[in-house]
């Protein structure tokens, strides 16, 4: 939730959560400002509290709320660094929860700057994030509306950078409704990682009005399932562009010379066959289906 100042909505705030009767994990808010920061620690009874502030001004900033009870650590590789380019404030957390291990992210974007920088910059940390194979989640106020991904180009590498790294919007619907306009650029980001169980997500939009946007949640739920039945699935191939681009490397990079050495154009054919099939394998890769709410599950084989 974009809260505009702990220190000025706290009150509305906490009788807005204990009204939802639910008790969330996990709790981020954007543009907490710096005003009394320190005052809010104990706001949720039973969170640990953690904060990215902004230097230069006193509005903006990330504030993460975490169970004290489950296993967590901040995770400062994954931060994106503010400059006069591309200000931003984000934090990230790691999370054990009964034996699974997920990374949180809470981002704020400064509105005004290019938006191409902060996808470039993103994209190194959503990179770091993909090799670790963990489900990550990211709830950001980045101040880009993907409503304009069809007519405005930087909006839609943003996305499309987004979708590479295998990350997904969950709420598809505005999260800032005016008299005049409707906007998306409060949102919450999902990559499933490589889980063993299949995993429901079920996410909405809150209607409160502590500020002009609109709250939104999460909910992860694991399944266990017949493992083999699981294996019986049907193998797919996935033709991502990050596979098709290690296939044309591949491609370029194979020793063709050695086609010029066969004594006939069958045991060339052979050969070159082989080559390609190689390359192909390597790069597209089959992995077992399982159709799912969201998407689909993969493991490799």
């Amino acid at each position: 939730m974009n809260v505009r100042s702990l220190n000025k909505n706290s009150q509305e705030l906490v009788q807005y959560i204990s009204c939802l009767n639910f008790s969330f994990d996990i709790l981020v808010f954007s543009a907490v400002w710096t005003y009394n920061i320190d005052l809010f620690h104990n706001l949720f009874p039973g969170y640990s509290f953690y904060y990215n502030l902004p230097t230069l001004s006193k509005v903006g900033g990330v504030g993460i709320y975490v169970k004290s009870s489950f296993p967590h650590s901040v995770i400062d590789n994954y931060r994106i660094k503010s400059d006069d380019e591309c200000q931003i404030k984000n934090l990230w957390i790691e999370i054990s929860k009964d034996q699974n291990k997920y990374i949180i992210g809470g981002i704020y974007r400064h509105p005004g700057k290019k938006i191409t920088y902060f996808t470039d910059k993103l994209e190194k940390t959503l990179t770091l994030i993909s090799n670790q194979k963990l489900p990550c989640l990211i709830a950001g106020d980045m101040n880009i509306d993907l409503k304009k991904y069809g007519v405005h180009k930087d909006t839609r590498a943003y996305l499309n950078s987004l979708i590479t790294n295998s990350f997904s919007p969950v709420v598809v619907m505005p999260t800032r409704i005016t008299d005049s306009n409707a906007t998306l650029i409060y949102l919450i980001l999902y990559r499933e990682g490589l889980s063993k169980d299949p995993i429901d997500i079920k996410c909405r939009n809150l209607w409160c009005d502590i500020t002009d946007y609109l709250p939104n949640f999460v909910l992860i739920e694991r399944h266990s399932i017949n493992r083999d039945k699981y294996d019986s699935l049907p193998y797919i191939r996935l033709y991502s562009r990050k596979n098709i681009e290690k296939f044309v490397k591949l491609v370029e990079e194979s020793d063709w010379i050695s086609l010029y050495n066969c004594n006939s154009p069958d045991s060339a054919y052979i050969l070159f066959h082989h080559k390609i099939n190689k390359c192909y394998d390597d790069s597209f890769k089959l992995v077992n289906y399982h159709g799912r709410g969201l998407g689909i599950r993969f493991g490799s084989r």
